[in-house]
């Protein structure tokens, strides 16, 4: 797989399962190459994921903090989150829910809680456009 660094001002677009269907290729190359990495992908609306990775993967989605109104999660879509060992939350150091990965061959393991999360809490359509931005930090 090939990885372009976009930098923090600029966006690629793709679809939803094109994201998923390469996301656990991205984070073992991401790993690999040993920088610290941030990816953000955006939804529809203000929803997003966001990934650090260094030695471990750090995954974030997107909280109440940030959403208004019909695009904040309800307390089900919340309770998803837990059962996929999501930490709540906790302002103002992790304001986001928040899972740390920290074995490289797990990468399958954080990519199918992503794309749970993408699919039945985002409901996001397979076809959906997700714009992703990548830079070293």
């Amino acid at each position: 797989m090939t990885f372009g660094v976009t930098g923090p001002n600029n966006r690629v677009t793709t679809t939803v399962a094109s994201f998923l269907g390469n996301l656990p290729e991205l984070l073992g190359v991401l790993q690999r190459e040993g920088d610290k990495t941030l990816v953000v992908v955006s939804f529809q609306g203000s929803k997003y994921v966001q990934f650090i990775v260094r030695d471990e993967i750090f995954a974030e989605v997107v909280s109440n903090t940030f959403l208004d109104g019909d695009e904040g999660l309800t307390v089900f879509q919340e309770a998803v989150l837990r059962e996929l060992d999501f930490s709540a939350p906790c302002a103002p150091n992790r304001p986001n829910w928040y899972y740390v990965e920290r074995t490289a061959s797990n990468c399958l393991v954080i990519s199918a809680k992503i794309a749970t999360v993408l699919l039945h809490i985002f409901n996001c359509a397979p076809n959906d456009v997700v714009t992703i931005q990548t830079w070293k930090g």
